[in-house]
Parts: C-alpha cells; sequence; structure tokens
C-alpha cells in the first residue's frame, strides 16, 4: 500500500494523537473519523422484527428513564 506524507500543524497533531487508541495508527484514525456518518432514517424500521413482548418492555423502560428525568427537571427548577 502507498503512504503518503502529511502535514499537521501542532494543535492537529496532538487532536489526532488524542483520539488515537493504543493499537490504533494515525491512519486507522483519521479513517475513522474521516468515514461518512450514517443517517438516522438508516435506522427507520429497525424494531420491525423485535417481538412484541421486547418492544413493550423497551417502550416501558423508556417511559420509565423520560419520567425520572421529567421528575428532576421539576426538583431543579
Amino acid at each position: 500500500m502507498a503512504s503518503h506524507t502529511v502535514a499537521l500543524d501542532g494543535e492537529a497533531h496532538a487532536a489526532l494523537k488524542a483520539m488515537k487508541g493504543r493499537d490504533e495508527s494515525f491512519s486507522d484514525v483519521v479513517k475513522r473519523i474521516a468515514k461518512p456518518r450514517k443517517s438516522i432514517l438508516d435506522l427507520a424500521g429497525a424494531w420491525k422484527e423485535l417481538p412484541a413482548a421486547d418492544r413493550k418492555a423497551l417502550e416501558a423502560y423508556y417511559a420509565q428513564m423520560e419520567e425520572g428525568s421529567k421528575r428532576r427537571a421539576r426538583r431543579s427548577a
């Protein structure tokens, strides 16, 4: 595989280095952060095949989390 030299200023190098994992090369970091992000629309219908019992359990969990969030907001207001 061919390699290329890229010039970075100190701040850019430090930022890239901070994002670099222990077993990751700088090329790996650049590829990871440069890859296109998925659209939220890609998730549409993702739960379609989820069994009804599991879907209801998730809905109940999220409703409980939302209620807890509302209670905390009311207390801090």
